[in-house]
């Protein structure tokens, strides 16, 4: 049997057990405590959703989507979308009409956008607006905060780090490319690991998953106390991971997911209070499953997931991307850090790498959409070759065609080992990657959504729905537009902001916009493109 047909083999059975386990959980509503307790599962306290941050100036608030100020000219062509003007009067031809105009003989030179051009309204669905009260998000320390700080981190790291002889040097190469952060692979060697750790700036994540080998169910008993007890105060140590994808197994094997759920919700109650570190697991994305994989994505003090859609056959897309963020954030109420695992790997003649520019969008789609943290899977060690035969190849600088000393590791083809290592350098920070761009934009990521109503526009010939998602941020007096284009189709979008724009960069390229008026701007989006803008209002 070929591992092709072996892999939708597998395909069609969790699609089956995923119809079967909806049949039997229809049966069985998920607990509102975990059965070993007599009491309701505790979490940590969270933080307040208090704004403690300098908020944004306020502007009008739209009552309508088309039309917000009635007066029969459409947001995307009116010079004033919230002050009514049917004349459209404009006397210094600024694109501010004189209605809404803040200056006084203060063009802007930039083109005047076309009132014959056709756009389609997804505001809807394209604008994120999850944390305008504020980011969950930790410190470098594990403590959860919602209020951008000097000490805020911004999670950026790779699965399984481990103590194979190829990863002495590990945390020091991924430090350089931008990376902040490791986990463990199960039974490395921490100390060596955390011995590679210079400074305070790099943090690791122990691996305690409590699903050994080939087993469905999480099992206490593999939780390490000893390894807990040693590092559970450890400044370079970040946070606890519990499990992978509990639930999923559940589903798989057609088990109930009470033990696992139990088992993990078991092990952290115990543990807790013994240090200020978060715990958490990650879990597949199931919404389909229902209150369940809720349940699960609640555990802990963080929550995370992961989505893998590229495959020989995918539909070129990141909008079930999109889906699973956006559906891990709810299932908190966006009151946990949400951390992503992009798909950074390539195995069983099924999944492929993603290219840079999928890459890119896979990313900012993430954050877009709620991630507060990225952990990427996976680092090419031995570790990962050798899972099971499962994974064929992850990143790094110098991915080969086989691990060396790596008996049981899986072998990739050189165009293939290319490929590994061109994702590597499209995310190192040192060859202006896109780990250099997040480090730039923590501060942004971290702070408020705006709670100001735009718009977003695209060709009426687009693609249905919302090709381009957006999430409108504000810094330290600028507004931080990031956009992108979720799909392989080239499309024009148009944003109109609720303020004149003074001034309008696009950052992290060597172009200037396509066209800034008024209250919008225009530009367009190739395939899988990221437009991040920093925006000024206009004085006045």
């Amino acid at each position: 049997m070929s591992k092709r047909f072996q892999s939708a083999l597998l395909a069609g059975a969790c699609i089956l057990a995923i119809a079967l386990f909806g049949v039997w959980h229809s049966r069985a509503q998920a607990p509102e405590r975990f059965s070993q307790s007599a009491g309701v599962l505790e979490q940590r306290p969270s933080p307040a959703l208090t704004a403690t941050y300098t908020p944004a100036p306020a502007f009008p608030s739209p009552v309508a989507d088309d039309d917000v100020d009635a007066d029969s000219v459409a947001n995307d062509v009116d010079n004033c979308p919230f002050v009514a003007n049917v004349a459209q009067t404009d006397a210094d031809a600024d694109n501010a009409g004189d209605a809404c105009d803040p200056r006084v003989d203060a063009p802007v030179e930039a083109a005047r956008i076309d009132a014959s051009t056709k756009m389609v309204n997804t505001t809807a669905q394209a604008a994120q607006t999850c944390y305008q009260s504020g980011v969950p998000h930790t410190n470098g320390d594990g403590s959860i905060r919602i209020t951008y700080g000097p000490d805020s981190f911004f999670p950026n790291g790779v699965f399984w780090v481990s103590d194979h002889p190829t990863d002495a040097a590990a945390i020091p190469t991924l430090s350089a490319a931008g990376f902040n952060t490791a986990l463990t692979a199960r039974n490395a060697d921490v100390s060596s690991l955390l011995a590679q750790i210079t400074d305070d700036s790099f943090k690791l994540i122990i691996n305690e998953d409590l699903l050994p080998g080939n087993h469905f169910i999480s099992r206490p008993s593999t939780f390490d106390e000893t390894l807990f007890q040693r590092y559970k105060d450890d400044p370079r140590v970040l946070a606890w991971w519990l499990d992978d994808e509990p639930l999923h197994m559940a589903v798989k094997s057609l088990t109930a997911p009470e033990p696992s759920y139990d088992a993990i919700a078991g092990v952290y109650q115990e543990h807790r209070a013994q240090t200020e570190r978060p715990f958490f697991i990650t879990e597949a994305s199931l919404k389909e499953v229902g209150p369940w994989w809720q349940r699960f994505l609640n555990l802990g003090d963080i929550t995370s997931t992961y989505f893998y859609p590229k495959t020989f056959s995918w539909n070129p897309s990141w909008r079930k991307t999109a889906d699973a963020v956006r559906s891990m954030v709810e299932a908190v109420n966006a009151e946990k850090p949400a951390w992503f695992v992009p798909q950074a790997w390539m195995g069983i003649d099924t999944w492929v790498y993603p290219t840079p520019p999928e890459e890119r969008a896979q990313v900012y789609t993430a954050i877009i959409h709620g991630a507060t943290g990225l952990l990427h899977f996976a680092w090419d060690s031995c570790t990962l070759r050798a899972w099971d035969g499962y994974v064929y190849g992850g990143i790094r600088p110098d991915v080969q065609t086989a691990v060396p000393d790596c008996p049981n590791g899986t072998l990739i083809d050189e165009e293939e080992a290319a490929l590994g290592r061109e994702l590597w350098d499209s995310l190192d920070a040192s060859k202006d990657g896109i780990n250099k761009e997040i480090e730039q934009l923590t501060p942004v990521i971290l702070s408020p959504t705006s709670n100001q109503t735009y718009f977003v526009y695209v060709d009426a010939a687009a693609p249905p729905g919302a090709p381009v998602r957006t999430m409108l941020k504000y810094y330290n007096g600028d507004y931080y537009l990031l956009a992108v284009n979720v799909d392989s189709v080239a499309v024009g979008a148009k944003f109109v902001l609720p303020f004149v724009i003074g001034n309008a960069e696009v950052m992290f390229e060597e172009r200037a916009l396509a066209s800034f008026a008024g209250f919008a701007i225009t530009d367009e989006f190739s395939p899988f493109d990221v437009n991040v803008y920093r925006l000024t209002p206009a004085a006045g």
